[in-house]
């Protein structure tokens, strides 16, 4: 077989065609094994889609690794432990607006009815009132 280009396009369109069910196969036990990796990725491309530059993504990632350093499982609520899917809120401990910064130990992982219920209470007035409802 030939090495151009298009030679070699042409084989693997024709395997990819041939193997779907392996591939598919494959792809779901990868997702099943890497749920951060996968979660990564898939943000990364939003990202993009977003106009998101490469020093934005470094800072996010980094979010990340400090919180799975600190035991915080970034794939749930940071206060109601419900399972993220694609769409959550980074909430702030000390909202922004009262002082609060940017900074990873004042960023958490949150649903959207946890983030929005929360609103401007810090983690601790939160707590007290989630334990009064």
């Amino acid at each position: 077989m030939s090495s151009c280009k298009e030679c070699t396009r042409e084989y693997k369109k024709r395997w990819m065609k041939k193997n779907k069910s392996h591939i598919r196969q494959y792809n779901t036990e990868w997702r099943e094994k890497n749920p951060d990796k996968r979660r990564s990725e898939w943000m990364k491309s939003r990202a993009r889609e977003h106009g998101i530059t490469e020093q934005d993504w470094d800072q996010i990632t980094e979010v990340y690794d400090y919180w799975k350093s600190h035991g915080i499982d970034s794939n749930k609520c940071y206060y109601c432990e419900k399972e993220l899917g694609e769409s959550f809120h980074i909430d702030h401990d000390v909202p922004y607006n009262k002082g609060g910064t940017n900074d990873m130990n004042n960023l958490y992982p949150a649903c959207e009815r946890c983030n929005r219920q929360k609103g401007e209470m810090t983690i601790e007035q939160y707590n007290r009132y989630k334990s009064r409802v």
